[in-house]
């Protein structure tokens, strides 16, 4: 099964939703625009099997596919230049603004945020109850 040529997608960083692929030219409905081999992909299976996880696997220690792919990543990563997956990984962003590395101010804020938006909404909703009886 043969890949489809590269030349009908291309990377593109999206303004709402980030990193991801978009064609490049005019495509047929149904039309093939990309093949990506499985051992080729990031999955718990492959993750599971790789050297640096075996040993961990072999302790017994139950890892989630999202657990033991992030792991298989950090290592591969840490390789470097040496990984066979490098290519990829260059393509990865180097940070990542998830909430587990917020500050406790920013993790404060937001529970501002959410606290105030609770109870807006809560009075908006005591408002259309009181005013419907």
């Amino acid at each position: 099964h043969d890949a489809a040529p590269m030349s009908a997608v291309e990377p593109h960083d999206f303004p709402l939703t980030g990193r991801g692929l978009r064609t490049t030219r005019a495509v047929a409905a149904g039309e093939e625009l990309l093949a990506v081999p499985l051992d080729e992909c990031w999955h718990g299976e492959s993750a599971r099997a790789s050297a640096v996880l075996v040993p961990v696997v072999r302790c017994g220690a139950e890892l989630s596919d999202t657990d033991a792919v992030a792991l298989q990543l950090l290592a591969e990563r840490r390789r470097g230049a040496t990984s066979m997956r490098a290519a990829h990984l260059a393509e990865l962003p180097a940070t990542s603004d998830a909430t587990l590395f917020w500050s406790a101010a920013e993790l404060d804020e937001l529970r501002g945020v959410l606290k105030s938006s609770f109870s807006a909404s809560a009075s908006a909703e005591s408002g259309a109850t009181s005013s419907s009886v």
